[in-house]
């Protein structure tokens, strides 16, 4: 071939690459400016750095490293235009924008070119709350329900996520807890960026309360506990008041039921030796403290003792009957522990009607029991029956026309704590005054008809 042949192919084909070249830049310019126009972005997210953060004043910052003229706007359609209005010059690749309780889609421009930067779904300045408690002390079989809540401002449809650090232990769903096994979890709620964590104990001291009082568990036996079990169970009551609403009418109903019910251990009935504001003295028969009696440490926190010391379920002389049975408490000596551990300071007095003493009738207000006051009743209200001089127990529980009181009894089938299960008529026959308490504890708290 000629050299001027090979000049003219050389040179055909250089303008045919040249043509081409052109043709895909002049293809993709005229394609990027109707995609821009369409509103559609080239870039499934904005490039350079696109950050959108909750600035400290509360607004939605968004910042952005890339080219200097860029612009940005807000909207709540999914599709924008160049020409569309609301596109604001970000000064320092800054711009700051109120956060909204609907969604916004945010996009970017510089020249023609419109980058979709996602939605404000998460971007919110969030604050979770679970309950008051850091731990939950359960039984095993007990099911707990967080109270979750949480202030979001800012857009988001998401709802918390749930998860237990040990399903084994205990599992969450949508903060319904469900317990399975003794041992430790913790457990966690996830929105968006932020978190709250509770624990969780389940524990092998305590029992999930039965529908029904257990009117064949054991009694107590002496010692049967340690110093490091006595503060568990102390814990461990101290959490559920709290839960309760502390100084409220739900937790002294929480503390007698616990003792009652939770309590894996029946207590005898014990005639008291004297009272704290009387004569000096604990823990006979009374136990006028916060917490339960059941190791020896606690002496030290008693005022005084006539023929003990001696913890809950170890042999004490009784004076009143002159014999030796176990310590546990009297009828007012559980009604007062019980007002104690809720919260409330009434002193450590008696049931009876005595004249120049004050008594549990005397701190709220009694009626006789009929039609017209059992309508009335609540739980937490105190029964007194002035039959065999002055009685007094504790209503825990109402179904209908069924009362659960509570109550240290002498009666000499029991002699026990325990739980009376009690039609209209029966209550009538055992008791014959009702205390309303409504003036004295002021609050409800989380109160419950029943425990379960």
């Amino acid at each position: 071939m000629s050299s001027t042949r090979k000049n003219n192919f050389a040179f055909k084909l250089m303008i045919f690459i040249v043509l081409g070249i052109s043709a895909v830049l002049f293809f993709l310019a005229f394609s990027g400016n109707a995609y821009a126009d369409s509103g559609k972005s080239n870039s499934n997210t904005a490039p350079h750095g696109f950050v959108k953060t909750v600035n400290e004043d509360g607004k939605l910052e968004l910042s952005y490293s890339g080219p200097k003229n860029c612009y940005v706007i807000a909207s709540e359609s999914d599709e924008v235009k160049t020409d569309d209005e609301g596109w604001r010059k970000m000064n320092d690749r800054k711009a700051v924008f109120d956060l909204t309780d609907h969604e916004e889609h945010f996009f970017i421009k510089y020249g023609n070119d419109i980058y979709d930067a996602g939605t404000n779904e998460d971007i919110c300045d969030i604050e979770l709350k679970i309950d008051n408690i850091d731990t939950a002390y359960l039984a095993l079989g007990e099911e707990y329900d967080y109270d979750l809540s949480y202030s979001v401002r800012g857009y988001t449809n998401k709802t918390p996520t749930w998860i237990s650090s040990d399903t084994r232990v205990a599992t969450v769903d949508n903060g319904h807890l469900t317990t399975l096994e003794y041992g430790d979890t913790t457990i966690t709620a996830y929105l968006l960026n932020k978190s709250a964590i509770r624990k969780v104990t389940v524990s092998d001291l305590i029992v999930k309360a039965p529908e029904e009082f257990d009117d064949r568990k054991d009694f107590l036996s002496c010692g049967r506990y340690s110093e490091e079990e006595n503060d568990l169970l102390d814990l461990i009551l101290e959490n559920r008041v709290a839960q309760a609403g502390y100084m409220t009418r739900a937790s002294v109903v929480e503390a007698a039921r616990f003792l009652t019910l939770n309590f894996p251990y029946r207590l005898d009935y014990f005639y008291e030796w004297g009272r704290h504001e009387l004569d000096g003295i604990d823990g006979e028969g009374r136990y006028y403290l916060k917490g339960l009696y059941l190791d020896e440490t606690r002496f030290e926190r008693l005022l005084g003792s006539y023929s003990g010391p001696q913890t809950w379920g170890c042999p004490l002389y009784a004076k009143a009957i002159n014999m030796t049975t176990d310590n546990g408490l009297d009828c007012s000596g559980f009604v007062t522990w019980a007002i104690y551990n809720g919260g409330f300071d009434c002193g450590d007095i008696g049931s009876g009607i005595t004249p120049g003493l004050k008594a549990l009738t005397d701190i709220g207000e009694m009626a006789l029991i009929s039609e017209t006051s059992l309508e009335k009743m609540k739980v937490g209200d105190l029964l007194h029956s002035a039959y065999t001089g002055g009685h007094i127990g504790i209503l825990i529980g109402r179904k209908g026309d069924t009362y659960y009181v509570a109550e240290a009894t002498p009666r000499p089938e029991i002699m026990a704590l325990t739980v009376s299960r009690l039609n209209t008529d029966q209550l009538r026959r055992q008791w014959n005054e009702i205390v309303f308490m409504d003036d004295y504890y002021k609050e409800d708290g989380d109160l419950t008809d029943m425990w379960y």
